[in-house]
């Protein structure tokens, strides 16, 4: 009997000594996953892997798991649209703390506009900007650049822009100049969709100063493109050309290269032979990348130039490229589901 109640507390004793430190290590994974996730995002979502299941943590750490994992997937620009979780978890924090709160509607807000779910997303960034005042001017930037984001995406284009000047004021005063930028390009692209393209370049002008001062001198690729967009709209395709080949000597990813060519081709499709040359550059670029949409595009290109050639057999052989890319494609997204 002595021996059965000596091995019972023997078997207790262990099983608490265990539970404490399986939650100290969860602990430990859980602040490393959240002091690295702002520079390191790749290296947070590696802690938040070695927790193999996190539905056993506590309700407060199970919170903290998703909401990292989110942030961190989003930073790599991984697709979120299904981490719906999160969204269940929204109002738990409103009174108790209310700058978790307005950082999970933020998240929850991009969870939808992921899915095109635009109306819903806005009502969660509105959510998150309950709390603006209780926030540091970055986090409150970042909510205003959402907001502004996703007006611009739905072409309103005057909200949109009041939100961004609310943004570039907060980025401004916390001094984040990274930010500053994007609200500078994206404002400048308001004005290119409103067909003011001085107003619009003096934007962009602005965003190269500061990559400039900054050394990103890689980032000013995004914003030459957006310059000869801006041409192009207006109808300059020779300054609009000249930009493009700009920021191909700016651009350090493939697949950058490669969108900027295709941009390129279609600058030039009454050049028959600059036309094959950026065309084919692009298919070159993104052999080795995982764009299928963007691949499909380039067939699709060179399917209408040749159909409008009446090259008829060779724009079958594009057509059919195109069409098993796009099969390949569903087939990889349906046996996710």
């Amino acid at each position: 009997m002595k021996h059965g109640i000596t091995y019972l507390c023997i078997i207790l004793f262990l099983s608490i000594l265990f539970s404490c430190e399986g939650k100290t290590i969860y602990h430990y994974y859980l602040d490393k996953a959240e002091s690295l996730l702002q520079e390191y995002p790749d290296s947070a979502l590696k802690y938040l892997d070695s927790i193999p299941s996190p539905e056993l943590l506590s309700k407060k750490q199970f919170h903290q798991y998703y909401l990292l994992r989110v942030q961190g997937k989003n930073k790599n620009r991984q697709d979120i649209s299904k981490d719906t979780i999160l969204l269940d978890i929204c109002g738990y924090y409103d009174e108790s703390d209310p700058e978790k709160a307005s950082i999970i509607y933020l998240y929850s807000g991009k969870i939808l506009q992921q899915q095109h779910r635009y109306k819903d997303a806005l009502l969660k960034y509105l959510e998150a900007e309950k709390s603006c005042n209780k926030l540091d001017r970055k986090r409150s930037g970042v909510i205003q650049h959402a907001i502004g984001n996703l007006l611009f995406l739905l072409r309103h284009n005057e909200e949109a822009k009041e939100r961004l000047f609310n943004a570039l004021s907060d980025f401004h005063e916390s001094q984040d100049v990274i930010n500053e930028v994007t609200v500078l390009n994206l404002i400048g692209n308001c004005y290119i969709v409103e067909n003011k393209i001085d107003s619009a370049y003096s934007y962009y002008e602005s965003c190269i100063e500061l990559l400039d001062q900054l050394g990103k001198h890689q980032y000013t690729s995004i914003l030459l493109s957006n310059i000869a967009l801006g041409y192009s709209v207006a109808g300059e395709m020779s300054k609009s050309h000249l930009y493009l080949e700009k920021a191909l000597n700016k651009a350090d990813k493939n697949i950058d290269k490669a969108r900027i060519n295709y941009n390129l081709a279609n600058l030039n499709k009454d050049n028959e032979e600059k036309f094959y040359h950026y065309i084919n550059s692009a298919i070159y670029l993104v052999r080795d990348e995982v764009a299928p949409l963007f691949k499909s595009s380039l067939y699709f290109a060179l399917f209408e130039y040749e159909d409008k050639k009446e090259n008829i057999p060779l724009a079958l052989d594009y057509h059919k490229n195109m069409s098993l890319i796009k099969k390949n494609f569903l087939i990889i997204n349906m046996s996710h589901l």
